[in-house]
Parts: C-alpha cells; sequence; structure tokens
C-alpha cells in the first residue's frame, strides 16, 4: 500500500509539472519568428494523453472519448465567439445553443456506453478486472 501512495503522488505530481512546464514553454520569448512552439508543446501533451488511454478500459476509453470530444468542441465555439466580428446577441445565443445541445449530446453518448458495457470491462490499468477465481 505504501509504493502505491508513493505512485499516485509521483504521478500527480509529474502531472502537476508537465503542465507548468508547458505553461512555461507557451510563454517564454520565442527564439524566432518562425519557431512553431505549439506544435511540440501539442505534441508532448497527446503523447501524455496517448499513454494514459493505452492503460484504459473499454469503458473508460469510451467516457474519455466523449470528454475530450465535448472539450474540444466547447474551445473551438469559444474561440470562434471570441475571433468573430459579428457581436449580435443571436448569434451569440445561437452559439450558446448548439454548445448545450452538445453537451447533452456528448453526456448521452457517455451514458449510453456506460449501460452497453459489462462492468468486467471497467479501467484496471490492463483494460479488464481480473474474474474471481472458483
Amino acid at each position: 500500500m505504501r509504493e502505491l501512495v508513493k505512485s499516485v503522488v509521483g504521478f500527480s505530481l509529474a502531472m502537476s509539472l508537465l503542465g507548468m512546464e508547458q505553461m512555461r514553454n507557451m510563454l517564454r520569448e520565442k527564439k524566432n519568428k518562425d519557431e512553431k512552439r505549439e506544435d511540440w508543446i501539442k505534441e508532448d501533451l497527446e503523447a501524455v494523453s496517448d499513454a494514459a488511454g493505452e492503460r484504459f478500459g473499454e469503458r473508460a476509453q469510451k467516457v474519455f472519448d466523449a470528454g475530450n470530444r465535448f472539450q474540444r468542441e466547447t474551445i473551438d465555439l469559444l474561440f470562434d465567439i471570441f475571433k468573430s466580428d459579428d457581436t449580435k446577441p443571436k448569434r451569440f445565443a445561437e452559439l450558446a445553443a448548439d454548445m448545450a445541445e452538445k453537451s447533452a449530446s456528448a453526456l448521452r453518448e457517455a451514458v449510453e456506453e456506460e449501460k452497453k458495457c459489462p462492468p468486467e470491462q471497467e479501467a484496471g490499468g490492463q483494460g479488464e478486472t481480473p474474474k474471481p477465481s472458483a
């Protein structure tokens, strides 16, 4: 148990430091105007997400996919709002309704997947929880 707690705390520390390091990289001054640091920061973060995803069970992977799709669409929508020259209230109401519809859809997908996935397929490091021996 002691080693498990150490691993959990070490994991949390590593994730916090990775996030801080990547934020520092985004804020630091570019060495030249052509530097594409956003690309390599994105690649680093996606590599960590992919590595974690390889450890998910079927249920956790489906929940992650739905949540990730939702957050990506939400961020796209927010960026579209802020870059838009169209500041008419009707347009904002349409975008808000679209975001609410996508949120509900992502939640509905996650719940439907939860109902389909048998309990023995929960996240457990290698994708399945060991079955009890008879």
